[in-house]
């Protein structure tokens, strides 16, 4: 056996039942001890013995006129059945011992002879047989995951039908496995019907090359996905194994669930992952959430943080729709959006992270308003360098700066910021051109010591000049000191 083989008696009984023709050729008189065993794996599951004493007196070395005689024997077997192990044989022993006048002998052997027929029996309409029930096919299944998984991974039963066309392909693995091997099956069908088993969603027929050994079963992939808008409910799935003396057998999977309600939490592809916060601040956070159950069912979503993340002297978070969203059926969404204040103070206590959790509820045959469904997503939470004012205190020898810039900018201060000069020149072409000892000058007015630069895009701010924003030079003079604040806002965008 290629597998396990689980034995059992015929037609409900404790007994195998043994069909065999015999010749027993001898002089008159003559007798043979006839000894029939059933084995399993070379160890004994039951025996019978019988002694003949009616010979045939005909010819030997031909048929001659001695007839083939049925002979039944019954093996009693445990009420539970036995099993031929994989590798392990199931095994009919027949021994005759013959005793002829004056001399005794075997099967075939002296002056009498024991014959055995196997199959269909000349000039009979019976044939040699052992009787008993097995399912050699009794270890076979099918499992259903998504696209990758592997046959041993937890299956995949609950679908849901307006889902994204990613999330809508269904992979199907058959594993046919026959005790009496491959040449011993004939088809194997995989089908899945309606709800009301009226008609099939599919029906499949794996062809001998889709069908791949593997430890000793026949391995067979099938990748379908279903159209969206599929009516919710239960689809019964079943394998159909065909073998080569006609029998059917069919394999029930618990069933595939197209759930009525269903939803899927995620970010617009302009969201990052990661919120940005800054002292004094205002973030946000869109979200979006897709109706992905059954087309008919309508659903209000209502989000909420999980715990409370944020410190108690931050102002509590808002969003667009305090009262929920409502999705009016399969492939409708929404674009929910969280909102709040970041304290102008220390940040050391900010969160590294937030969970934002979206709860559907609908009414279903249990309740008005029951939860039907609830995800949850988590994002990174880093406190940003462009959304926070720097500070930066600076010294000038400004006889050595002014001087040379009088004629054109008389009341105007010079700070240098190295390497930034794409940063901020397109945005201030008409302050200063580019001095030959750095890279870009910013030009605050003289006597004021704030000066507001406003970055729109983020994708004017590249994130390569951070650095050299956090490490200005400090350009050190005796004779004067002003502080220079520069702030700097951005919207983000990806």
């Amino acid at each position: 056996m290629i597998s396990d083989l689980a034995v059992y008696g015929r037609d409900n009984t404790d007994k195998v039942t043994l069909t065999i023709f015999m010749q027993f050729r001898g002089t008159e008189g003559s007798t043979a001890d006839v000894t029939y065993s059933l084995e399993s794996g070379g160890s004994e599951v039951d025996s019978q013995s019988e002694t003949r004493d009616d010979p045939c007196t005909g010819g030997f070395g031909g048929a001659g006129n001695c007839p083939w005689v049925q002979t039944t024997i019954d093996f009693e077997i445990p009420s539970s059945g036995f099993t031929v192990e994989n590798g392990e044989q199931l095994e009919l022993n027949i021994d005759a011992q013959a005793t002829c006048e004056g001399s005794t002998g075997g099967m075939g052997g002296g002056s009498c002879e024991v014959n055995v027929a196997f199959g269909d029996v000349d000039d009979t309409s019976g044939t040699s047989k052992l009787e008993l029930k097995a399912n050699a096919l009794a270890d076979s299944s099918v499992r259903v995951h998504r696209p990758g998984a592997s046959f041993l991974d937890q299956e995949v039963t609950e679908w849901s039908p307006n889902h994204r066309p990613d999330f809508r392909t269904m992979q199907f693995t058959v594993d046919v496995r026959n005790a009496f091997g491959r040449d011993d099956i004939q088809n194997v069908d995989l089908i899945m019907s309606t709800p009301n088993g009226a008609n099939s969603e599919f029906d499949k027929t794996f062809d001998d090359d889709e069908l791949k050994l593997d430890n000793q079963g026949l391995i067979g992939n099938y990748t379908w996905t279903y159209d969206s808008g599929i009516s919710a409910g239960d689809y019964p799935l079943r394998l159909e194994i065909n073998d080569v003396q006609g029998h059917t057998l069919v394999f029930e999977h618990s069933g595939i669930t197209f759930v009525e309600h269903d939803i899927y939490l995620s970010l617009p592809s302009s969201q990052p992952d990661t919120v940005l916060i800054a002292p004094g601040q205002t973030s946000s956070i869109e979200f979006l959430i897709e109706h992905t159950g059954s087309s008919s069912s309508s659903m209000n979503i209502v989000f909420d943080l999980v715990g409370s993340p944020f410190p108690s002297s931050w102002s509590d978070p808002i969003w667009d729709q305090a009262g929920g969203y409502t999705l009016n059926g399969g492939g409708t969404f929404a674009r929910p959006i969280l909102s709040f204040d970041v304290v102008d103070g220390d940040l050391t206590n900010a969160p590294s992270s937030i969970e934002i959790e979206a709860r559907a509820y609908a009414d279903t045959e249990n309740a008005q308003n029951d939860q039907v469904a609830i995800k949850t997503i988590v994002l990174s939470i880093e406190e940003s360098l462009f959304l926070k004012t720097l500070n930066i205190k600076y010294k000038l020898p400004i006889q050595h700066v002014l001087t040379p810039m009088m004629r054109h900018f008389p009341i105007m201060l010079m700070l240098a910021i190295p390497k930034a000069n794409s940063l901020l020149m397109s945005l201030m072409p008409d302050l200063l051109p580019i001095h030959s000892d750095c890279e870009l000058l910013i030009c605050p007015t003289l006597g004021n010591s704030n000066f507001l630069i406003t970055i729109p895009e983020w994708n004017s701010l590249r994130k390569e000049f951070i650095p050299p924003l956090l490490t200005l030079a400090q350009i050190k003079s005796s004779l004067y000191e002003w502080k220079f604040s520069l702030q700097m806002s951005a919207t983000p965008k990806t």
